[in-house]
């Protein structure tokens, strides 16, 4: 379910009944995101389990035109992997291809969405790093960073994120408004489900036409 309805100019009532715990919900203003709602986890207390995901689009276009690979690895230094699993694969061709005690490689396309891996680290020692090395982007990450929140890099349209996953992610469910600060025409919102479900609700006009 999502229910959204304009209290006035650039203010909307949204209502969300998902499937999955909620990942994200956004109002854009044609293609640009404006507001953004805050989900909070159910149990914010650290799982043990970190999401690296990647996200890029070459241009736009079909599925052939935009999709950016991002075929690569990342490797535990100071720390051992204990699990890995895929997050978001789009296909059967997709997904997790080699895994060591400290390495993950995989094979990804992506085309304006998400893909990711998950990472349960073990025997982690002061200064540990997450050394990614792909075919969209590449960093290094301090696992000791994540404390304050999600590490994101950004280059050429492409978006490279680690983050330390919570017990128990957002409801499924989320009420509220969503605010323009500079009320345009055309608005639409996004939502986001950690399973990697999307809907977008139908255009909202200012003056319908």
């Amino acid at each position: 379910l999502l229910d959204v309805s304009r209290e006035a100019a650039g203010r909307f009532n949204v209502v969300v009944e998902g499937t999955a715990p909620l990942a994200a919900i956004t109002l854009f203003r044609g293609a640009e995101p404006v507001a953004h709602a805050k989900l909070v986890p159910e149990n914010p207390a650290p799982s043990g389990w970190l999401r690296l995901r990647w996200w890029g689009a070459a241009a736009q276009g079909n599925w052939s035109q935009t999709r950016v690979v991002w075929d690569g690895r990342a490797e535990f230094i100071g720390a051992q992997l204990a699990e890995a699993a895929p997050w978001r694969w789009d296909t059967p061709a997709e997904g997790i291809t080699d895994r060591s005690a400290q390495t993950v490689a995989w094979r990804s396309l992506t085309a304006g969405s998400w893909d990711g891996v998950l990472l349960r680290p073990d025997a982690i020692h002061p200064g540990a790093l997450l050394h990614v090395r792909s075919a969209g982007l590449d960093a290094d990450f301090a696992l000791n960073a994540l404390a304050a929140g999600p590490v994101e890099v950004v280059a050429e349209g492409r978006r490279l994120v680690l983050e330390a996953l919570p017990r128990r992610a957002a409801a499924k469910g989320w009420a509220g408004r969503l605010t323009d600060s500079a009320p345009g025409d055309a608005y639409w919102v996004k939502v986001e489900q950690e399973d990697g479900g999307i809907a977008w609700s139908s255009p909202l006009w200012h003056d319908p036409p």
